[in-house]
């Protein structure tokens, strides 16, 4: 069941909503991200969403539009994880379907800055 793909970088998890008139709506760069984000993974779905338990991967890349600035790896985070639930790859992105999230930074960079998400099978222990 395992499988990756690679996905553009996602806006700050603080730019993907804006408020305005009373309401709360996705941001412009959030809504292109998104299209784009779908447009790459047509082919690479499961072919039913995954129930869980999982463990998801985010190996980001810095590239253009991540060069100069820092920028903190848990805002990557939400994003990814919501477009995973929208793609219908992950039926929910609560705590009984992903058991855990590893975040990690390659350290070489690449043209643009982007992260391959893994999405595979929950096979290990949580000790309290």
């Amino acid at each position: 069941m395992p499988f990756s793909f690679y996905l553009p970088l996602p806006p700050s998890v603080n730019h993907i909503w804006r408020r305005g008139k009373g309401r709360t709506y996705l941001s412009a760069n959030y809504s292109k991200w998104l299209k784009v984000a779908h447009a790459i993974t047509l082919d690479d779905m499961p072919p039913r969403p995954l129930e869980g338990p999982v463990e998801v991967r985010l190996r980001a890349y810095r590239g253009k539009g991540w060069m100069d600035r820092k920028r903190d790896l848990d805002n990557i985070c939400k994003p990814i994880l919501d477009f995973l639930v929208r793609r219908g790859v992950l039926v929910g992105d609560d705590h009984t379907v992903i058991k855990r999230v590893i975040v990690e930074v390659d350290p070489k960079p690449i043209p643009e800055a982007g992260v391959v998400v893994s999405v595979r099978d929950f096979e290990g222990v949580l000790d309290d």
